[in-house]
């Protein structure tokens, strides 16, 4: 033990001799021995406008104690710690990290790492770095959307300040290209990212080009330029109501706006024309401000026209219309003219008239009917005046034709023309009636007046009524004598066109036979009027004969109609016989509706049977005959 202490306290008293043994001068030269073997890298990691970041490495094997290092730059080349420095004290690790800071923009240094250590500088070889521009890059434009005539909405993004803070940012418009700060431009916060801009003050329908921007303490850089175009600013969404209450003079119309194209819409309504696209240097109407619906009234229309029409808005950006539309106006002439059925029919004369419900929107200036020989009558035809205005009239019809048929039609006037009601037809002849009202033709044959058609009363000229028997049994029960009466229509047809089917008893009303001429007997007959004697049709036949027909009377007497196996007649004197059938005394049933007629005289062969004539459609004469009183036969009645 002892012999190690004393070697230890040896070899320590030896290098004190050998520390104390060394001169000041020799101190140096073992410094920079040692500074041979330190080594310094210099990396550059980064660089902007005003900054560069850098790395040190430093090589000391021998772990010499630094007591200062840092960085060293200048402009002009091989920079000490003379020129510009850092100084970050001592250094215990294998490398070091700086960033210099407010350097200029597009500028070169050069820089060098240093070390110190007893006294001793160390530096690396020097880098040579050009800083950035410092402009700001990355800087984008948002596509431009929310587009109005005078607004709009864009934006950007900015992704690198260029090493300087980005003190003011936006967009920037001109309706010329490539904008700049200098002209319309926002102002949207600091710093790089993206932001919204809203360009307002837009003028309408302007093409605008749009830049974003962003700004530092260097200058101001610009993204890409984007193109927009503002709307027109008119109003839109306008739509045209149906036209609706069409007359000849005025119609109604109207329209809807939905936006108003961000100016307040000044003034709307319709436009019309009679040709396309009518606008409001046409007829319009003035209907109000704003959007929404609107009714407009047309007026001062002309009759049957066609019209276009198109709903309009206005603001002070000029009119928009809508959907065009079309109609045409009434043609102004009356309507709702209906004829009135013809009564108070003579020979020469009758009452008809009219009823006229609208006068198309023009007063009427005559009214009346008219009437011809021809279907369709105008007034160009004999007609009657009765008057003005709407409602209803009555007219004589004069200056009839006795035998001829007419053809009538109410009509009404206004300036417009003439509109025509329904057309009713009437054969001008003398007419009566009987207790119940019917009305009958009359017919003048030679000296006699006869109806134009079979009897079919159901009461006796002083309000009696005549039984009606419909049952089969119950008429063959009927005695063949003079008071036994009935009447039935064939087949039991109230309807029937044939008239009525009388018993002889009933036709002669009870009274006696008579072969008289005249009969004197009115029978059933109103008054005025009677049942003719077996002579009196002796003697229209005779008369018949006489005018040129003999051996034809019948085919002269029967209607032009209604005949079966070709019998129709030439019914030359308006008789118009019917061939109506009969009823049978024995079974009451009916026969020969179609093909034969038989009519009853005031006259008897016996107490059962009577004479009659009969008209058939296999034989052109009249025949002569007697039947049983129980029959049931037409009648025909005779003037008095």
């Amino acid at each position: 033990m002892k012999q190690k202490l004393t070697i230890i306290s040896a070899i320590i008293l030896v290098s004190i001799a050998i520390f104390w043994a060394c001169n000041d001068e020799e101190l140096p030269t073992i410094a920079n021995a040692l500074s041979n073997k330190i080594e310094l890298t210099l990396t550059q990691n980064s660089v902007t406008g005003s900054s560069v970041d850098l790395t040190c490495s430093v090589t000391n094997p021998d772990k010499i104690s630094i007591s200062e290092h840092g960085l060293c730059w200048n402009t002009s080349g091989n920079p000490t710690i003379s020129d510009t420095k850092t100084e970050e004290g001592t250094l215990n690790s294998t490398s070091f990290n700086k960033n210099i800071e407010s350097l200029n923009p597009s500028t070169d240094y050069y820089i060098k790492a240093y070390i110190t250590f007893q006294g001793i500088t160390i530096y690396s070889t020097q880098v040579k770095i050009t800083t950035t521009d410092g402009l700001p890059s990355g800087i984008t434009t948002t596509a431009i959307s929310d587009i109005t005539a005078t607004t709009a909405t864009s934006g950007g993004n900015i992704t690198d300040d260029g090493g300087f803070e980005i003190t003011a940012r936006g967009v920037c418009w001109s309706t010329s290209t490539n904008p700049t700060i200098t002209d319309s431009h926002t102002t949207d916060g600091t710093g790089t990212g993206s932001f919204t801009s809203s360009l307002t003050g837009l003028d309408v329908n302007t093409t605008y080009y749009v830049r974003s921007y962003a700004t530092n303490e260097t200058e101001t850089v610009y993204g890409n330029e984007i193109s927009f175009t503002t709307l027109d600013g008119l109003p839109s969404g306008i739509t045209t109501t149906e036209v609706t209450d069409i007359t000849a003079t005025t119609a109604t119309s109207g329209g809807n706006i939905t936006d108003d194209g961000g100016f307040e819409i000044t003034a709307r309504g319709v436009c019309w024309s009679t040709s396309n696209e009518p606008t409001i240097a046409d007829a319009h109407t003035t209907d109000d401000t704003g959007t929404g619906n609107f009714t407009s009234s047309l007026t001062g229309l002309d009759v049957n026209t066609t019209y276009y029409v198109r709903a309009y808005a206005t603001n002070e950006n000029g009119t928009s219309y809508g959907n065009e539309l079309s109609f045409t106006t009434e043609d102004g002439l009356p309507s709702g003219i209906t004829t009135t059925e013809v009564t108070d029919i003579t020979a020469t004369t009758a009452t008809s008239g009219g009823n006229i419900t609208d006068d198309g929107g023009f007063a009427i200036t005559a009214r009346g009917v008219c009437w011809s020989t021809s279907t369709e009558p105008t007034i160009a035809h004999t007609h009657t005046t009765d008057g003005t205005d709407t409602g209803s009239f009555t007219s004589s019809l004069t200056g009839l034709i006795e035998w001829s048929t007419y053809y009538v039609r109410a009509y009404a006037t206004n300036n417009n023309g003439t509109t025509y009601g329904n057309e009713v037809s009437f054969v001008a002849r003398n007419i009566i009636a009987d207790y119940d009202g019917n009305i009958y033709g009359i017919v003048t044959i030679g000296s006699q007046t006869w109806m134009a058609e079979n009897l079919k009363v159901t009461h006796y000229a002083d309000g009696t009524a005549i039984p009606l028997v419909t049952d089969n049994s119950a008429w063959a029960n009927l005695a063949d004598n003079n008071t036994d009466d009935a009447y039935c229509y064939y087949n039991n047809d109230a309807n029937s066109q044939y008239g009525a089917l009388y018993t002889w008893a009933a036709a002669m009303n009870g009274a006696a036979s008579s072969t008289a001429n005249p009969s004197g007997v009115q029978g059933a007959c109103p008054d005025g009027w009677h049942l003719p004697s077996d002579a009196e049709w002796t003697e229209l036949v005779n008369f018949i004969a006489a005018d040129g027909y003999s051996g034809t009377e019948g085919t002269a007497l029967k209607s032009t109609t209604g005949w079966v196996s070709d019998g129709n007649g030439t019914d030359i004197y308006g008789f118009t016989a019917l061939p109506g059938g009969y009823r049978t005394n024995s079974s009451g049933s009916f026969y020969s509706a179609g093909s034969d007629g038989f009519w009853w005289s005031s006259s008897e062969l016996s107490s059962t049977l009577a004479f009659n004539r009969s008209l058939h459609s296999n034989n052109a004469e009249v025949s002569r005959g007697s039947s049983n009183k129980s029959y049931g036969f037409s009648v025909r009645c005779i003037k008095d």
